[in-house]
């Protein structure tokens, strides 16, 4: 399978082997496209989330060029994996044709999702949870500056957070106790001043 990792450093991968995306623009605009997978997202779109509001001339240039490496890229990792990327040209803008599940954050929500699905009182909600967790591999889009790469760093958290609280508690009531203490203290670390909401 070829998918799109945002929950660390941006990388494309097929069948578990990272393929080097680029320097931070273009690893900016693979994240600006992947977190509407399956949508077209406007060329203006992608520049406000690289760039932000004041975008320096020739931006729309530069989003065609790094698209077009994108592209390429896509187009080889599909030459050796199943369930590839297609980067398309769409109503103005540009689509990232692929499943939701082959972008980590969506995988992420999908697991979170089925674990309250589940029900507080079934011990594979913890399996889930613990499954979402594990597709974190760090900072979220780390290395990537600007307005918008901070807003979704910091959305994402909060859902980590919840996701990291859910799991113990399940672990707590279901599974094994003495596992929460590690994970919990380096979340205590990560979130001092944090308060968790009920979900999931």
């Amino acid at each position: 399978m070829v998918d799109v990792q945002l929950l660390g450093p941006v990388e494309l991968s097929a069948e578990g082997r990272a393929v080097e995306v680029g320097p931070p623009q273009r690893r900016t605009v693979m994240a600006a496209l992947a977190v509407d997978v399956g949508r077209p997202v406007a060329v203006d779109v992608v520049i406000e989330r690289v760039w932000g509001p004041r975008a320096r001339d020739g931006a729309r240039g530069a989003v065609h060029a790094h698209v077009a490496r994108i592209r390429r890229m896509c187009e080889q990792a599909a030459e050796s994996a199943q369930d590839p990327l297609l980067l398309v040209r769409r109503s103005g803008g540009y689509l990232l044709e692929a499943r939701q599940d082959q972008v980590d954050v969506y995988r992420f929500r999908q697991l979170v999702d089925q674990a309250r699905a589940a029900g507080s009182a079934e011990p594979s909600r913890a399996v889930l949870l613990r499954e979402a967790l594990d597709l974190w591999r760090g900072e979220p889009l780390s290395g990537l500056n600007g307005e918008w790469a901070a807003r979704m760093r910091e959305a994402w958290r909060r859902q980590h957070q919840d996701a990291a609280v859910g799991w113990a508690r399940a672990e707590l009531r279901h599974g094994d106790p003495a596992a929460v203490i590690g994970p919990l203290t380096g979340l205590l670390g990560e979130y001092p001043l944090a308060e968790p909401s009920p979900r999931p």
